[in-house]
Order: structure tokens, then C-alpha cells, then sequence
């Protein structure tokens, strides 16, 4: 919903473009064919129990003509009994035997995955921003250590290294179309000229970008395939009722409306930029730390992944412990209403990430204005950052559930706290990702 104007600083205008003037949004889950954001009630069919009360394996009485005061005997109730699990994909509204309302819920195995991915992907990261970087150093110091060295100079020796590889690319496809006349063959020059150069030019955090936008397109376009909607909405959407772990993680690339999947990407091209001058540490030679960092793909990488899984994880428990609390005060005063317990729709989408990207945004560059997209004037980017904030508490506090505002909301809070305390973090895992490499080569 906000764009980035241009910005006087110097530090970062080469790499942030005009920035996007879409909202992001993580979504419930909404399609026709397979599942409706608001189901109809589920339609429980009582069974009899396996084994019947002592009242219903008495003989039927025998009738007598002459009246009584007795009352009749009581009608048997039948108990409701899980059916057995079925192999179709199950959606909102429809009961498994691991989706019982009045069952407790547990957050720990969730919490578990969550911490673990998390883990796992910063120390993969920093594993492999030291070995790039230190690649460059002794590429470009023939062994000599990195004295003299900073970022800025990796940069440009990393830039004119591609520049060459697609110099070389260019006379390959030069020779390819010498059967064509000049006009056509100017104009593919001129194509491959502008998009190797925004190529040559982006930094990592940017290419990561791109990434993550082809894997978000990827899961878009197999969402089309009829044959595979089963298994992209069991594995694809993340039911906080369903127990599965790793749709946490699967659901923040996940987007089955096209204009969610381009709202987000193009939130996601624009304020990926802003997020990658500050993971850069563009205020000093070499960074939040001593460390010398010749690409901040990984670190980008490694903070939006953790990003969608805090959001997920954030609207997770909000929901089942909302969830449990209501099906507990509805089994103590009706525990025959408990078949009437509303579920939790699925939700997915990146916008926790990019909710994330945003509030950093906000709190490194402050100067930065944004242009609304029904509104004819910029306006602070913090300010703006405030009203969405703002909008998403009133949505939590009002109930709306066309968006997953709890997901927005948690991932604006890791932000802000990635802001303050993200670099310093990082430097601790390329500390130990060091440590960990010189212990296996010992």
C-alpha cells in the first residue's frame, strides 16, 4: 500500500529503487473449488459407541395397558466417536480424528520446528557468507590477508567479475543471431545490455529477492494444476488444527490468488532493497561487526525465512489458545454444542516477511517517505508503518478475517526487533559458523 520516494541519503539510493505502492497481505484461505474462507457448519454424524451403557443392553419393557405415573425409561444418547482418518485432502469444516474441538492443543512441537529451521538456516548462512567472503579476500589479495579490504571493495570485485561473465555470455549470443538483420539485433543488444547491467549492479539481498519471488511464482503456478490440489492444500496451507509442522514454513511461499502473490512481490522487490543496505552495514567500512561480508544474500535469506516462521508461529498460538479457551468454556456449560465450535481457516502468504522488511525499513531509514496508493502526496515512512500497525490491531481487536492479521502483526514486531538487535546476532553466527568450519578441518 506504500511506496518508498526517492531519498537524499547517499548510502543507499543505488540500491533502493522506486518502491512498490501495493500492500502485502498474508491471506486466509480462499478458493471455491477447495476450500471457502467461511465454511459451512460441519455436518457430525453421531455413532453409537463401541461399547453401549448399561441402560441400552436392557431388555425393552413390556407394554401394559393400565396406566403409571413411572416415566419412561431414558432414550439412549448416542456418544460422538472420531471417524476413521480418510485419505482426502480435509479442508476447513471437516473433522479428522486428529482435528477433535474438544481436544487440548499443544504449541511444542511447533515452537520445536520453528526454532530448529531457524537455527539451522543462520548457521547454513553464515557458513556460507564466510566462505564467499573468505574466497574474495584471497582472490583479491593473492593470499595476503584482508588488510586494506572492506566491503565496498568485495562489491566491486564481485561487479566486475560478472561484468566480464556476461561480456562473455553476449559474444556467444552475438554469433547465435548474425543471420538476423540490424534492427532485430540491436534491439535483443539493447534488452540483454539493461538487464545485465540491473544484474551486475543489484547486491545480494536483492538477488535474494528475485529468489524468493520465482519460488513464490513456482507455488502459484502449481496451485493452477488441478491434479496437485490435494497435496498443495494439505502441504501448502497452514491449518492450526491439522498438528502439521512444516506448512509453518511451506504456507509463507505460498499464494493462491495472483493478486496476493503481486501485491507481495512487488512489497517484497521494493522494501527487500531498503532491508539490504541496512544488513549490509552501509553506516561503516566493514559492517555491524569486524568481520569483512562480500555478499549479504544469506543473511537476507536467513532473516526472511525466520521472519515468516515467527509470523506463522505468532498467529498459531494466538489462535489455539483462543481456540481452546473457548471449546473449554463451551464443554463445562453445553458439551452437547461442542460439534458446533467454529474452526480456524487456513491462511498463507509471505506478508509476515515482508511486514518484517518494512519495519526495518522504517527504524533504519527514517528520512524515507512513502506514497499511498490512493493518496496524492508522500508521507513518512514511519508514519505509514503505523497506520498499517494500527490497522491490523483494530482488525485483531474487531475480529476481521479477510486478512491474517495476527501474521502481520507478529511479523512487524520481529522486525523492529531485527532492527535493533539483528546485526549483532549475525555477527555471533558468523562467529560460530567459523569456529564450527576450523573444528571440522582440524
Amino acid at each position: 500500500m506504500f511506496c518508498l520516494a526517492r531519498t537524499p541519503l547517499t548510502t543507499v539510493t543505488s540500491c533502493l529503487p522506486r518502491q512498490s505502492s501495493l500492500l502485502p497481505c498474508r491471506s486466509y484461505f480462499k478458493s471455491p473449488l477447495l476450500l471457502a474462507a467461511k465454511p459451512k457448519k460441519p455436518v457430525v454424524k453421531p455413532r453409537v459407541p463401541v461399547v453401549a451403557p448399561s441402560w441400552a443392553r436392557r431388555p425393552a419393557p413390556i407394554k401394559s395397558t393400565k396406566s403409571s405415573n413411572t416415566p419412561p425409561p431414558p432414550e439412549p444418547r448416542l456418544a460422538l466417536e472420531p471417524s476413521p482418518p480418510s485419505s482426502r485432502p480435509q479442508g476447513v469444516g471437516h473433522i479428522t480424528e486428529s482435528d477433535q474441538p474438544y481436544r487440548p492443543r499443544s504449541t511444542s512441537r511447533h515452537f520445536l520446528f520453528a526454532g530448529s529451521v531457524i537455527a539451522g538456516i543462520f548457521l547454513w548462512g553464515a557458513a556460507r557468507t564466510n566462505e564467499d567472503t573468505e574466497k574474495w579476500i584471497n582472490k583479491i589479495s593473492h593470499g595476503g590477508g584482508s588488510d586494506g579490504l572492506d566491503n565496498r571493495t568485495l562489491f566491486r570485485a564481485k561487479g566486475f567479475e560478472l561484468a566480464e561473465t556476461a561480456r562473455r555470455w553476449w559474444d556467444g549470443i552475438a554469433r547465435s543471431i548474425q543471420f538476423l538483420s540490424p534492427i532485430p539485433q540491436n534491439a535483443i543488444r539493447d534488452l540483454y545490455v539493461s538487464v545485465a547491467q540491473r544484474f551486475v549492479n543489484a547486491t545480494g539481498a536483492e538477488k535474494a529477492c528475485w529468489a524468493i519471488t520465482a519460488l513464490n511464482g513456482a507455488v502459484f503456478i502449481a496451485w493452477q494444476i488441478p491434479r496437485l490440489a490435494g497435496y498443495m492444500t494439505k502441504n501448502f496451507i497452514h491449518y492450526p488444527l491439522s498438528g502439521h509442522t512444516h506448512t509453518l514454513l511451506t504456507g509463507v511461499f505460498s499464494h493462491h490468488s495472483f493478486f496476493h502473490l503481486l501485491f507481495n512481490s512487488m512489497a517484497l522487490l521494493s522494501f527487500g532493497a531498503a532491508t539490504g543496505a541496512f544488513l549490509t552495514g552501509s553506516l561503516g567500512p566493514r559492517g555491524p561487526s569486524d568481520r569483512l561480508e562480500s555478499t549479504n544474500a544469506y543473511h537476507f535469506l536467513a532473516m526472511f525465512v525466520a521472519a515468516g516462521l515467527v509470523s506463522s508461529l505468532v498467529s498459531h498460538t494466538v489462535k489455539l489458545k483462543v481456540y481452546d479457551r473457548f471449546t473449554a468454556h463451551i464443554a463445562k456449560s453445553a458439551p452437547e454444542s461442542l460439534h458446533r465450535v467454529p474452526f480456524i481457516a487456513g491462511s498463507l502468504g509471505a506478508s509476515g516477511a515482508v511486514y518484517a522488511c518494512i519495519a526495518i525499513s522504517a527504524v533504519t531509514f527514517p528520512e524515507l517517505t512513502v506514497s499511498p496508493i490512493f493518496i496524492p502526496f508522500s508521507v513518512p515512512i514511519r508514519l505509514g508503518v503505523g497506520a498499517l500497525v494500527a490497522l491490523d490491531v483494530i482488525g485483531i481487536l474487531r475480529g476481521w478475517r479477510t486478512f491474517d492479521h495476527f501474521a502481520h502483526f507478529g511479523g512487524a514486531l520481529f522486525g523492529f526487533w531485527y532492527a535493533l538487535f539483528g546485526p549483532a546476532l549475525w555477527a555471533r553466527w558468523r562467529a560460530f559458523a567459523s569456529y564450527f568450519s576450523f573444528s571440522k578441518g582440524d
